[in-house]
């Protein structure tokens, strides 16, 4: 079988491979051709064995191979790519810190949002839409599960808030008048998040990214234990959204002109832009 080694995971001791828009995360090192197709036959020949965990947008496999009496377990996550952005993302890359002033979000930024297709986007608007079924829904906003959260483990609980209204792409959209529905958004989803599963109001993270993964504004509710969650929203990226009302409140505008800092990848298509980037002359 023909694949594109995407990243070696020397760390993870595993490797992240492509093959016709599927993604397989194998975590053992030196894994060898051999072992690659055979672990992908045993996956393509029973797709629904050996599952150890299941999300919205992936599957975690425990295969076994045997070889000269002895058997050996593999860990495989199965998960389908739609874009080239979201290939970037697991990539070997270094990542670099900027300060995006407003000028840049206007000359750079904005731009590439609107060359976005809207099939990126069509699995919030069916949601939205009630064609897939969210959590929780309100006139204004609704929940919907991560891909992360397998849906059991509450300890992994992340669930995304996403606006109905399509016009606000990220918080740089914000202005005062949205501050009640920021409030009224984070006091009802928590309240719902508690009589559902139990958990309490300090358990949960709640914030937005900027850059968002998709720019159709949306707020993040993660459980404090989530594994993951100092490492993947780390300063340049996750904002409180307690922080963003505040700032609102000071400022009806800040938003729209502070300077925020973000982080990005040298795998990103925004990288070049932002290093090359040269503010254009006012006349």
């Amino acid at each position: 079988m023909s694949f594109e080694l995407v990243n070696n995971l020397s760390d993870l001791k595993g490797v992240v491979l492509l093959k016709n828009k599927t993604l397989f995360t194998i975590t053992k090192s030196s894994v060898t051709p051999s072992e690659i197709d055979s672990l992908i036959t045993l996956i393509t020949d029973s797709p629904d064995s050996d599952i150890i965990e299941k999300t919205v947008s992936s599957i975690k496999y425990n295969k076994k191979i045997s070889k000269d009496n002895a058997t050996t377990d593999y860990e495989v996550n199965v998960m389908t790519i739609h874009t080239p952005q979201e290939l970037n993302k697991y990539k070997a890359q270094t990542y670099h810190m900027f300060t995006e002033t407003r000028e840049m979000y206007e000359q750079i930024m904005l731009p590439q949002i609107k060359k976005i297709p809207s099939s990126v986007t069509q699995w919030i608007d069916n949601y939205g839409s009630l064609k897939s079924t969210p959590l929780y829904t309100q006139d204004d906003f609704f929940l919907v599960p991560d891909v992360k959260w397998n849906m059991k483990d509450l300890t992994q609980f992340y669930a995304i808030c996403f606006s109905r209204d399509s016009s606000i792409l990220s918080i740089r959209s914000l202005r005062q008048q949205h501050v009640p529905f920021l409030k009224k958004l984070k006091t009802e989803v928590l309240e719902f998040i508690h009589n559902t599963y139990g958990l309490e109001k300090d358990e949960i993270v709640v914030y937005c990214h900027y850059h968002p993964s998709f720019w159709h504004f949306h707020v993040h509710f993660t459980n404090i234990a989530f594994p993951s969650l100092t490492r993947n929203n780390v300063i340049g990226k996750a904002v409180l959204l307690d922080t963003i009302i505040q700032n609102l409140q000071i400022c009806d505008s800040y938003y729209q002109n502070a300077d925020l800092q973000i982080t990005l990848g040298t795998s990103s298509h925004l990288y070049e832009l932002y290093s090359n980037y040269v503010p254009q002359t006012k006349h």
